[in-house]
Protein backbone atom coordinates (compact mmCIF):
# COMPACT_ATOMS: atom_id res chain seq x y z
CA UNK A 1 0.00 0.00 0.00
CA UNK A 2 2.84 2.39 0.79
CA UNK A 3 4.30 2.58 -2.65
CA UNK A 4 1.07 2.22 -4.16
CA UNK A 5 0.14 5.49 -2.97
CA UNK A 6 1.97 7.74 -4.20
CA UNK A 7 2.08 5.93 -7.83
CA UNK A 8 -2.24 6.60 -7.09
CA UNK A 9 -1.83 10.45 -6.40
CA UNK A 10 0.32 11.11 -9.33
CA UNK A 11 -1.99 9.57 -11.64
CA UNK A 12 -4.75 11.47 -9.84
CA UNK A 13 -3.22 14.63 -10.94
CA UNK A 14 -2.89 13.70 -14.55
CA UNK A 15 -6.67 13.50 -15.99
CA UNK A 16 -7.24 13.85 -19.27
CA UNK A 17 -8.94 16.92 -21.09
CA UNK A 18 -8.70 20.37 -22.17
CA UNK A 19 -5.61 22.09 -21.02
CA UNK A 20 -5.49 23.15 -17.83
CA UNK A 21 -3.44 25.78 -15.90
CA UNK A 22 -2.62 26.06 -12.37
CA UNK A 23 -4.08 28.91 -10.36
CA UNK A 24 -2.87 32.06 -11.26
CA UNK A 25 -2.21 31.37 -14.99
CA UNK A 26 -3.33 33.26 -17.78
CA UNK A 27 -2.19 36.35 -16.09
CA UNK A 28 1.30 36.38 -16.76
CA UNK A 29 2.57 33.38 -14.52
CA UNK A 30 5.46 32.62 -16.36
CA UNK A 31 5.39 36.38 -18.22
CA UNK A 32 6.35 36.89 -14.54
CA UNK A 33 9.90 35.48 -15.51
CA UNK A 34 11.52 36.90 -18.22
CA UNK A 35 14.36 39.20 -18.21
CA UNK A 36 15.12 41.27 -20.70
CA UNK A 37 18.69 42.07 -19.97
CA UNK A 38 20.86 39.23 -19.29
CA UNK A 39 20.40 37.99 -15.67
CA UNK A 40 23.72 37.47 -13.68
CA UNK A 41 23.96 33.64 -12.65
CA UNK A 42 23.20 33.14 -9.33
CA UNK A 43 23.07 29.89 -7.23
CA UNK A 44 22.32 27.50 -9.04
CA UNK A 45 19.72 28.61 -11.38
CA UNK A 46 20.29 27.82 -15.39
CA UNK A 47 19.43 30.08 -17.59
CA UNK A 48 17.83 29.73 -21.54
CA UNK A 49 17.36 32.70 -23.87
CA UNK A 50 15.26 33.05 -26.58
CA UNK A 51 13.97 36.12 -28.84
CA UNK A 52 11.27 38.16 -29.09
CA UNK A 53 10.38 37.90 -32.54
CA UNK A 54 10.55 41.52 -34.86
CA UNK A 55 7.28 43.35 -35.37
CA UNK A 56 6.91 43.98 -39.09
CA UNK A 57 4.47 46.50 -40.43
CA UNK A 58 3.46 49.22 -43.21
CA UNK A 59 5.69 52.08 -44.50
CA UNK A 60 6.92 54.07 -47.33
CA UNK A 61 9.85 53.67 -48.71
CA UNK A 62 12.15 53.82 -52.11
CA UNK A 63 11.87 50.61 -54.38
CA UNK A 64 14.31 50.62 -57.41
CA UNK A 65 13.28 50.69 -60.47
CA UNK A 66 15.99 51.19 -63.04
CA UNK A 67 20.10 50.59 -61.81
CA UNK A 68 22.48 53.40 -62.81
CA UNK A 69 23.87 53.78 -65.53
CA UNK A 70 27.81 54.02 -66.09
CA UNK A 71 29.87 54.36 -69.21
CA UNK A 72 33.49 52.04 -69.87
CA UNK A 73 35.46 55.00 -67.89
CA UNK A 74 33.25 55.01 -64.80
CA UNK A 75 31.58 57.91 -65.79
CA UNK A 76 27.70 57.86 -64.76
CA UNK A 77 25.56 58.13 -67.83
CA UNK A 78 22.31 57.89 -65.47
CA UNK A 79 21.41 57.70 -61.75
CA UNK A 80 19.34 54.52 -60.64
CA UNK A 81 15.65 55.48 -60.52
CA UNK A 82 13.42 54.74 -57.45
CA UNK A 83 10.00 55.34 -56.52
CA UNK A 84 7.71 55.52 -53.36
CA UNK A 85 5.58 52.80 -52.11
CA UNK A 86 4.54 51.01 -49.13
CA UNK A 87 6.99 48.65 -48.04
CA UNK A 88 7.40 46.20 -45.17
CA UNK A 89 9.08 47.82 -42.29
CA UNK A 90 10.53 47.01 -38.69
CA UNK A 91 8.19 48.60 -36.51
CA UNK A 92 9.92 46.54 -33.30
CA UNK A 93 13.38 45.25 -33.64
CA UNK A 94 13.65 41.41 -32.50
CA UNK A 95 15.43 41.22 -28.96
CA UNK A 96 16.36 38.87 -26.81
CA UNK A 97 14.88 37.69 -23.31
CA UNK A 98 15.98 35.39 -20.42
CA UNK A 99 14.06 33.08 -18.29
CA UNK A 100 14.88 29.88 -15.45
CA UNK A 101 15.13 26.80 -17.04
CA UNK A 102 15.82 23.38 -15.79
CA UNK A 103 20.03 23.07 -15.93
CA UNK A 104 20.44 21.12 -19.34
CA UNK A 105 21.88 17.82 -17.45
CA UNK A 106 18.27 16.97 -16.47
CA UNK A 107 16.91 16.91 -19.79
CA UNK A 108 17.40 12.87 -20.35
CA UNK A 109 15.06 10.78 -22.19
CA UNK A 110 13.16 10.54 -18.94
CA UNK A 111 12.71 13.78 -17.92
CA UNK A 112 11.57 14.15 -21.57
CA UNK A 113 8.97 11.60 -21.91
CA UNK A 114 7.67 13.15 -18.60
CA UNK A 115 7.48 16.56 -20.11
CA UNK A 116 5.00 14.68 -22.45
CA UNK A 117 3.13 12.73 -20.24
CA UNK A 118 2.52 16.07 -18.18
CA UNK A 119 1.49 17.68 -21.35
CA UNK A 120 -0.63 15.28 -22.97
CA UNK A 121 -2.82 14.76 -19.62
CA UNK A 122 -3.09 17.95 -19.67
CA UNK A 123 -4.35 17.83 -23.70
CA UNK A 124 -1.68 19.64 -24.50
CA UNK A 125 0.78 17.21 -26.40
CA UNK A 126 -0.43 14.51 -28.61
CA UNK A 127 1.83 11.52 -29.72
CA UNK A 128 4.42 9.21 -28.97
CA UNK A 129 6.16 9.25 -25.49
CA UNK A 130 9.24 9.31 -27.16
CA UNK A 131 11.54 11.30 -24.52
CA UNK A 132 12.95 12.66 -27.31
CA UNK A 133 13.18 16.64 -27.32
CA UNK A 134 11.57 16.70 -31.02
CA UNK A 135 9.64 19.71 -33.06
CA UNK A 136 5.90 18.64 -31.91
CA UNK A 137 7.54 18.32 -28.04
CA UNK A 138 8.63 21.86 -28.38
CA UNK A 139 5.49 22.94 -30.08
CA UNK A 140 3.66 21.52 -27.12
CA UNK A 141 5.90 23.49 -24.60
CA UNK A 142 5.30 26.28 -26.17
CA UNK A 143 1.44 26.33 -26.47
CA UNK A 144 1.52 25.41 -22.80
CA UNK A 145 3.16 28.61 -22.12
CA UNK A 146 2.49 31.12 -24.00
CA UNK A 147 -1.30 31.10 -22.73
CA UNK A 148 1.22 32.08 -19.35
CA UNK A 149 2.89 34.87 -21.56
CA UNK A 150 6.38 32.88 -22.12
CA UNK A 151 6.31 32.41 -26.21
CA UNK A 152 9.24 30.21 -26.38
CA UNK A 153 9.43 26.39 -26.88
CA UNK A 154 12.36 25.89 -24.37
CA UNK A 155 10.68 24.80 -21.46
CA UNK A 156 11.00 27.25 -18.01
CA UNK A 157 11.71 26.68 -14.63
CA UNK A 158 8.36 27.57 -13.72
CA UNK A 159 6.46 25.84 -16.13
CA UNK A 160 8.27 22.61 -15.47
CA UNK A 161 7.51 23.10 -11.56
CA UNK A 162 3.76 23.86 -12.51
CA UNK A 163 4.14 20.36 -14.59
CA UNK A 164 5.39 18.68 -10.99
CA UNK A 165 8.16 18.03 -12.90
CA UNK A 166 10.84 19.92 -10.60
CA UNK A 167 11.04 20.61 -7.18
CA UNK A 168 12.63 24.50 -6.99
CA UNK A 169 11.71 27.13 -4.74
CA UNK A 170 12.02 29.78 -7.47
CA UNK A 171 11.65 32.59 -4.68
CA UNK A 172 14.68 31.18 -2.58
CA UNK A 173 17.44 32.32 -5.66
CA UNK A 174 15.94 35.99 -5.32
CA UNK A 175 13.13 36.55 -7.69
Amino acid sequence: MRTILPLVVLLAACQPGAPSLPPGAGDGALSDEIFLTEPEAFGANCWARDTIPAVMGKGEGDVLVAPEQRGLDGVLLQPAIYRKTEVDVVVTPARPFWFRAPCPPAFDVEFVSSVQRALEARGGYTGPITGLLDARTQAAIRRYQAVQGLESAVLSLKAAQQLGLANYDLDAFGR
